[in-house]
């Protein structure tokens, strides 16, 4: 489950593959405000929730999950 998501450096939330908000031919992060793209600004959920344990295999739409 966890490697259907991806996680967004720029404002530390999660979402789905395949999601995101097309602005100038660029596929930004989904989340309306958040300035990351899909591509640098996107890691897979799988990495953060090795590094936090604590985090559930399926993240909740909308919730920081801070990496630090």
């Amino acid at each position: 489950m966890a490697d259907q998501y991806k996680w967004c450096l720029h404002c530390e939330r999660a979402y789905k593959k395949g999601e995101h908000r097309l602005i100038d031919g660029l596929k930004m992060c989904p989340y309306e405000g958040c300035n990351g793209d899909t591509v640098i600004d996107a890691w897979d959920w799988s990495k953060i929730k090795n590094d936090h344990p604590e985090y559930p295999e399926v993240p909740e739409v909308c919730k920081v999950y801070p990496m630090y």
